[in-house]
């Protein structure tokens, strides 16, 4: 059996997407979900882009405080952070970057937030498989190596890594990261 963890009630959490799978321009807003309006040119560069992948904001709100994490980065070095500029979001806002398993299209856009970033203090969670070695076999002849984050890289970017299995505390308590399911 194993022990409860205790987590500080807080007044709401807000988890806006950045990057996934799919884009429908036709969905309207509801007093859920706010929708990014679309740009009379489907193919601008101002409008918010899809890939495979995924990336999430996620803000917990407490008495007028706003903790954020960045939730996995996509698959590519300038996506999510294309979306991210798009929607608004300052950088210097996230204070915590958690990578939820080592397959590509949640860990490739990490290179671009770094570079973006720059050198700062910045915890980084992930799950110490993320850096086992992986390839996408497309057919007896073709296989593809989908490179994992550099434990090196990372190191050299001064990042505060967070290597964890178990359930971890980001923000002073405030975000609760379960761990391996």
């Amino acid at each position: 059996m194993s022990a409860l963890l205790s987590l500080p009630a807080i007044d709401g959490v807000e988890i806006t997407t950045i990057m996934d799978n799919a884009l429908d321009l036709m969905m309207a807003s509801t007093p859920v979900a706010k929708r990014f309006p679309v740009h009379r040119e489907l193919f601008s560069p101002h409008q918010l882009r899809a890939e495979h992948g995924v990336s999430l904001l996620v803000t917990a709100l407490n008495q007028g405080k706003r903790e954020t994490i960045l939730f996995d980065t996509g698959v590519t070095p300038d996506g999510a952070l294309h979306n991210l500029a798009l929607l608004g979001v300052d950088l210097g806002s996230i204070q915590a970057i958690v990578l939820s398993h080592g397959h590509t299209d949640h860990t490739q856009g990490l290179d671009g937030f770094l570079d973006k970033l720059g050198k700062r203090h910045l915890p980084i969670l992930l799950h110490p498989d993320a850096f086992l070695k992986r390839r996408l076999v497309v057919n007896d002849q073709v296989s593809i190596d989908l490179p994992p984050p550099s434990l090196h890289d990372l190191e050299r970017e001064g990042i505060e890594l967070l290597v964890e299995r178990g359930p971890s505390f980001l923000i002073n308590g405030t975000i609760l990261i379960t761990g391996q399911i």
